[in-house]
């Protein structure tokens, strides 16, 4: 499977040597297969999403319509404490 992914994560790309963890065995809670290699980052989103596709696609169509709202902080303060 690494062979096949070519060593990457099967959602974002990401090439294992730039993670900072080995990728992860992805597997389907209902059935128990085996999807593919993800890093952690990855195989944690789609669970915080409850590996559900319909949210992750609210969530990818809340993405793409909200980037206009409202800016809160300035783009310099964002990701800062």
């Amino acid at each position: 499977m690494f062979a096949e992914q070519e060593g990457c994560c099967a959602i974002c790309g990401k090439h294992q040597s730039e993670q900072k963890k080995r990728l992860e065995v992805d597997h389907c809670h209902e059935t128990g297969f085996v999807r593919a290699l993800l890093c952690t980052n990855c195989n944690t989103a789609i669970g915080k999403f409850y590996d559900d596709p319909d949210l992750l696609y609210r969530a990818a169509d809340y993405l793409t319509t909200t980037k206009r709202g409202f800016q809160v902080f300035p783009p310099s303060n964002l990701g800062t404490t």
